[in-house]
């Protein structure tokens, strides 16, 4: 299999920003900027997100307005808006290139989890640890809708690519359909074991993975509404899942401090990712595919390219986490690559 092999670590100083990472990568007028928070354990009154260039591995852009650490952040499909999720129960949009905050969207009364754009850009979802997922207008910000049926809070939200539909993944262990224009409950999926955190629909919206504490990822038939397998090979808690632009490949990360790729047809379990040094946050691929990027509580991103095999990129993923650990040999840190 054609696979990957990092090429670069977007990372912050942790005595400024702290551990704990979230990042989304995108594509804009050829060029490609990723979005970084770092929680601001000792910052006061500021948590700030970074936007980096890729390409030139330069910093672009800091947006501050949030007082109180940054859970998630979210490109709109063009590139142009950005739209972060904070403890501090609010939901900014900012313009990516003027570095301008648009809008404060307030409405949940306990912090915010999840944040993705419609596939038009109209619309961003919202979940909350309230057990709410509310929709709001991105033009104005206005509030649109409200849903209420989780028995829990509820991590994870995704649009379908038709942009009719919301999938959420909530605590209580259930995964929701909703309708996007009415709010009713279209289905409801239900399976895992413990606390859920992510659910993803994949790009012909005819699958929905979701994954969480009980260290699995579960396919599901959206129209049938059917498990079709779980995939098994994390040891602990699945914080992320997304699907490749081309459906074929499935991402998952987990608090195994490790990003799995997955054959979405089989099943097959592809190669395990290895070289954070904490909890994996976050991943996203790019729009092309090539590029994927994971987030963790080490407080680094980690780019990952697809078009190499895939024991290039576990050897290169080792030999950085060797390296750091040479380097900084006061870490506390038990190796995750055989030696």
């Amino acid at each position: 299999m054609q696979s990957c092999r990092p090429i670069g670590i977007v990372s912050q100083h942790l005595a400024n920003f702290g551990r704990e990472c979230v990042g989304i990568i995108k594509h804009q007028n050829r060029k490609a900027f990723l979005s970084v928070n770092c929680v601001g354990f000792n910052i006061k009154d500021s948590c700030p997100i970074k936007l980096w260039n890729l390409l030139e591995g330069t910093l672009r852009q800091t947006l501050n307005g949030h007082n109180e650490d940054v859970w998630r952040v979210s490109f709109s499909p063009d590139g142009k808006l950005l739209a972060s999720a904070s403890l501090d129960k609010t939901v900014r949009l900012w313009d990516v290139e003027t570095a301008t905050e648009l809008h404060i969207l307030e409405g949940h009364t306990k912090e915010v989890r999840d944040i993705p754009f419609s596939p038009d850009g109209e619309l961003l979802a919202s979940s909350s640890d309230d057990g709410t997922v509310k929709i709001w207008r991105v033009a104005d910000g206005a509030l649109l809708q409200s849903f209420q049926g989780h028995r829990g809070e509820v991590w994870g939200v995704s649009f379908s690519p038709d942009g009719r539909t919301l999938a959420t993944a909530s605590l209580d262990r259930r995964v929701f359909l909703w309708d996007v224009t009415d709010g009713s409950i279209l289905k409801s999926f239900e399976g895992h074991t413990a606390y859920l955190a992510t659910v993803s629909f994949s790009p012909d919206g005819k699958l929905l993975a979701s994954g969480g504490g009980d260290s699995t990822i579960n396919l599901w038939d959206v129209e049938k509404g059917m498990l079709m397998r779980s995939l098994v090979g994390h040891g602990v808690w699945v914080r992320s899942v997304a699907f490749s632009p081309s459906g074929k490949l499935l991402a998952s990360g987990s608090f195994d401090r490790t990003v799995k790729l997955w054959d979405v047809e089989s099943g097959t379990q592809l190669g395990t990712l290895k070289g954070h040094l904490d909890r994996v946050e976050n991943i996203s691929f790019s729009p092309d595919g090539q590029l994927l990027a994971s987030a963790g509580d080490d407080g680094s991103v980690k780019l990952w390219d697809l078009t190499l095999e895939l024991e290039d990129l576990i050897n290169l993923g080792c030999n950085w986490l060797s390296d750091y650990l040479a380097t900084y040999p006061q870490e506390e840190i038990q190796p995750i690559c055989a030696s």
